[in-house]
């Protein structure tokens, strides 16, 4: 489980596949770095530790989750 903060510093494998179709169609992203990292909660694929009390802890429903 990673805090959102944590979370917010790795690199996301969707967004950054994401990224190169999108450099190929439209062009560089302004900030191509910070584009391809994860969002956290503000990602459908986030799954939190908990629906009835929220932690601000969570994981990468894409990636798996961690032991």
């Amino acid at each position: 489980m990673f805090y959102e903060d944590e979370a917010k510093q790795l690199d996301c494998p969707f967004m950054a596949l994401h990224g190169l179709f999108f450099v190929q169609s439209e062009g560089i992203p302004a900030d191509p770095v910070s584009f391809c990292k994860c969002r956290a909660s503000d990602c459908v694929m986030w799954r939190g530790e908990s629906i009835e009390r929220p932690t601000g802890r969570g994981y990468c429903g894409l990636a798996g989750r961690p032991e």
